[in-house]
């Protein structure tokens, strides 16, 4: 059966087709120089969770992605039936969807070309500019958010620069990538989450960072369940601006509605 006019436009305006045809990072073996395939098997920070998720990898997917991928019958195995989709409502009357996996294949997967787009990216995350222009790269993962400052403890993963053609393609990739305007609105929705969690630790609990990793990490995963890293209001607040920033910009082409 063909895909129909309404599953085309939930995938957007992105060629995803061309983004899975084509890496963003890759380095061959990295696997080994990281201790154990960190990105795919975290346990090293899982271990110290309370509440959080101990097994597995829970992996958010562009709504343009999930739909690409699905229309294709091209989720990773488990993938679906762990999907889940949390509407977030914003004060403006708003709201948008949030696609949400769990992968427990521990790095083998079942369709590696075909593997999620934050698994693509990961460790650097790009952020884009209103007008889909690649402004900087960040950490990917939530749990990678203060290697840089910690103390007593090393990031894992062994990719920290990106080789002159890894970033001419990452350039080209983040344009592809940002060509639809809902793209933009996730990712940088998700730096502006990622930097509320990070700011509200460095400048309330800077003590923190001179912890040993294990005991960091307990502290960092109470205080985020507890929501004391950020106040959830103020993100959503930035998110309204962020949503009419992009409606000014891009007109009609930019709609959270119906994804």
């Amino acid at each position: 059966m063909g895909a129909d006019d309404s599953d085309l436009r939930l995938e957007g305006l992105t060629d995803w087709a061309r983004l899975f045809g084509t890496e963003f990072i890759s380095r061959d073996r990295c696997w080994e120089t990281c201790g154990g395939g960190y990105c795919c098997k975290p346990f090293r920070i899982q271990q110290h969770f309370a509440f959080l998720r101990r097994e597995g990898v829970e992996l958010p997917l562009l709504p343009g992605e999930y739909h690409f991928l699905r229309r294709g019958g091209l989720l990773q195995t488990g993938f679906e039936d762990a999907m889940s989709r949390h509407e977030i409502r914003l004060p403006n009357g708003l709201s948008f969807p949030i696609y949400r996996t769990v992968c427990r294949l521990d790095g083998i997967c079942s369709d590696h070309s075909h593997r999620p787009m934050v698994c693509r990216i990961y460790p650097m995350a790009p952020v884009p500019d209103l007008d889909g222009r690649l402004e900087r790269l960040e950490p990917t993962a939530l749990i990678d958010l203060h290697w840089t400052r910690l103390v007593q403890g090393k990031n894992p993963c062994t990719i920290t620069t990106l080789t002159p053609e890894e970033i001419d393609r990452y350039h080209e990739l983040s344009a592809e990538l940002f060509r639809d305007p809902v793209n933009i609105f996730y990712l940088k929705a998700a730096s502006l989450y990622k930097m509320a969690i990070r700011e509200g630790l460095e400048t309330r609990y800077p003590q923190l960072l001179e912890l040993p990793e294990a005991d960091f990490f307990r502290a960092w995963e109470r205080l985020l369940v507890m929501g004391k890293l950020y106040r959830t209001q103020d993100v959503l607040a930035q998110l309204v601006d962020l949503s009419d920033a992009l409606s000014a910009r891009w007109g009609d082409a930019f709609s959270l509605e119906g994804l």
